[in-house]
């Protein structure tokens, strides 16, 4: 079977209600800049009866499904230092931890016991555990509890894992493939969609500190997927970010998922060839008989919670009265740029205000940091306020949430 994404129509209005049925049969798809007018135009109980719509036209109108799972928390010692985190600790601090097993398997029993079949296992970045630390914990898991299903360790993790552990390999996706099927063989079964935040370049320097940027996000997933493990993608939204990078973020995981899809179809049923580094050896991931690649199965995106944190101490936008008749931060930023099309030269989920020294484009300052600025037709002309970018947070609303929620279903 030959993967085909649905078709863009990128003349249409995004709320033309054609367009928008054919989205919701899954018979076509939005643009970015489609996702991105819906998102600021359409009313929105409009818009949840069209995510609504193309949820129904999913899994039907009677059905949802859910599964009893817990959350593990196996360390909180951790060598990045987000901003937005209120999880994080060093290693000497006298509320650090790590689980020993034993305390670990005490939590799936007590899951097990009232019907739970999944642990979601995270923790903060522990330079302090090796990979026999991690191989020996998740075979011990496998051992007492061979009906539990292991979520765990998102990208960023596995990013420092290469770190840590240096595992052998030409190239990034070499090493973590390396890494990746040690735990895998131990038994891991899937990755959460942990640490996606936000993946433009811009946003994610100011406030994930220490973590991987999207590109290696991304491609700790694909390898995932290539290994015929399934993953879950995630997003922070309602903190620095405008709402052009929000959808910039879907269209990457969209994008990606693409990727991943192509992959399962071109695999069929022949070998996979897995890169060891020592060689190569045979992999089959077994999916209903035949060998397939994994996928995205699910988009998690909740708002930023600023209790605890740095990132919660910023001002909100709107502390002067005069900047709410002005654009947020976010937005000036993620305004510099058109998702890259045509432009062919920004690297994997980046974006050409990456580039800028976004610090500075509000100068010279006024009171305020607001400053007149003139750009080109396409824009018009503006007032910038690029130099308050990480300065101001803008939370999230309950209706900016349900709106993100609901074009999420649609742009996906």
């Amino acid at each position: 079977m030959i993967y085909r994404p649905p078709p863009e129509h990128p003349t249409y209005d995004a709320n033309d209600s054609g367009l928008l049925r054919a989205v919701a049969a899954g018979q076509a798809r939005l643009t970015p800049e489609q996702g991105i007018e819906l998102f600021k135009t359409m009313p929105l109980h409009s818009l949840g009866r069209w995510a609504d719509a193309r949820a129904r036209a999913i899994h039907g109108d009677h059905l949802r499904t859910y599964i009893i799972d817990r959350n593990i928390n196996y360390t909180n010692v951790c060598n990045a230092r987000c901003t937005f985190c209120a999880f994080r600790r060093d290693a000497d601090d006298h509320d650090a931890y790590t689980l020993d097993p034993a305390q670990i398997h005490e939590k799936i029993a007590a899951l097990q016991e009232i019907g739970g079949t999944q642990i979601l296992m995270q923790g903060g970045m522990n330079p302090a555990l090796p990979l026999e630390w991690y191989i020996k914990l998740l075979s011990g898991i496998k051992s007492k509890f061979p009906k539990i299903h292991i979520h765990a360790f998102s990208p960023p993790e596995f990013i420092e894992f290469v770190h840590f552990f240096d595992p052998p390999g030409a190239n990034l996706e070499e090493k973590i493939r390396w890494v990746m099927v040690r735990l895998r063989d131990a038994g891991l079964d899937s990755l959460p969609g942990g640490g996606g935040e936000i993946f433009a370049d811009p946003v994610r320097r100011k406030i994930g500190l220490g973590k991987c940027d999207a590109e290696a996000w991304l491609t700790c997933m694909y390898v995932a997927h290539s290994l015929g493990m399934f993953t879950s993608a995630t997003m922070m939204f309602g903190h620095i970010e405008g709402h052009a990078d929000r959808i910039h973020h879907m269209w990457m995981v969209r994008k990606w998922q693409d990727r991943a899809m192509g992959l399962e179809s071109d695999l069929g049923t022949a070998t996979l060839r897995v890169a060891t580094g020592s060689g190569e050896e045979e992999r089959h991931a077994e999916r209903g008989g035949t060998q397939s690649a994994g996928h995205y199965k699910a988009f998690i995106s909740w708002p930023f919670q600023r209790e605890n944190t740095p990132l919660g101490r910023v001002p909100d936008w709107g502390v002067d009265d005069a900047e709410l008749a002005r654009e947020f931060p976010g937005d000036a930023v993620a305004r510099a740029w058109d998702f890259g099309r045509g432009v062919g030269k920004w690297p994997v989920g980046k974006r050409e205000a990456d580039v800028f020294d976004f610090d500075s484009m509000g100068t010279p300052p006024v009171p305020g940091g607001l400053v007149k600025e003139t750009a080109g037709d396409r824009r018009g002309t503006h007032t910038s306020t690029h130099s308050l970018f990480g300065k101001r947070v803008q939370m999230s609303s309950a209706t900016d949430y349900l709106r993100t929620q609901a074009l999420s279903r649609l742009f996906l």
